[in-house]
């Protein structure tokens, strides 16, 4: 099977990485003469090529997406096995997070923020397809992402080879400004509208919050998006881990 990847940078990010097979490139004439990198990697990875007219791809992708000219047939993602992240520093575990838009900016910001692995469970969560590849802005490419079947084992697997799992809760207790972090750092991120499963909340060993601003709080101004406050995390994160 294959999926599609959208955009400029997104289809960039995965000729450049080469984790996975490229089928073909499609692309909007004229392009040619003024996105020379893409095509020059296509060019490396002998990549197929088909010139398409704008409303050819406007038809792959569906309505709404930007696809910007470019869209790629590549292989599924290549998902790790949760032994290939124990070597890690520092993890991003999602817990049932469904929007592909979520989902993709939290792993560009992993990226940035110099987190080695993204968890997904396997249900009930948004895997790494058109959407989420969009969204990463091709970080996805880098990442190491794992999907596993039960959460909770994987954090009860992590801790025992020295992990410390943060999950993050507006109503917690620490706030993450005031974190120092352990060397092996599980950041666990919920869902939009629920949070972390019970579960899930139990496995972890802090609880950590972003502080807000009392005024806006006071005024039922009190939630952050889940892409916003898990980026504002896992910078708290790569703070500490530079200043080590």
């Amino acid at each position: 099977m294959s999926i599609l990847v959208s955009g400029k940078h997104p289809v960039l990010h995965l000729l450049k990485a080469g984790r996975r097979q490229v089928r073909r490139l499609y692309f909007s004439r004229g392009l040619e003469k003024t996105e020379k990198l893409i095509f020059e990697w296509a060019s490396k990875k002998k990549v197929s090529l088909q010139a398409s007219d704008p409303k050819e791809l406007n038809k792959k992708v569906g309505v709404g997406v930007n696809h910007q000219g470019f869209v790629a047939e590549a292989e599924e993602y290549p998902y790790v096995e949760i032994h290939e992240l124990v070597d890690s520093k520092r993890i991003l575990m999602l817990d049932e997070v469904q929007d592909p838009q979520n989902v993709g900016a939290l792993c560009r910001s992993a990226y940035l923020f110099g987190f080695d692995g993204v968890i997904l469970p396997e249900h009930h969560a948004a895997a790494v397809g058109q959407g989420v590849c969009h969204a990463s802005v091709g970080a996805v490419e880098y990442l190491k992402i794992c999907r596993v079947t039960n959460l909770s084992m994987t954090i009860d697997f992590l801790k025992e080879k020295g992990f410390w799992v943060y999950g993050a809760d507006m109503e917690g207790a620490k706030d993450a400004a005031q974190e120092g972090f352990s060397d092996k750092v599980v950041l666990v991120l919920g869902s939009e509208e629920k949070g972390m499963r019970r579960l899930t909340r139990e496995k972890c060993d802090v609880i950590i919050k972003v502080s807000l601003f009392e005024e806006a709080q006071h005024q039922g101004v009190d939630s952050l998006n889940a892409s916003v406050a898990g980026g504002i995390l896992m910078n708290e994160v790569f703070k500490r881990s530079i200043k080590k």
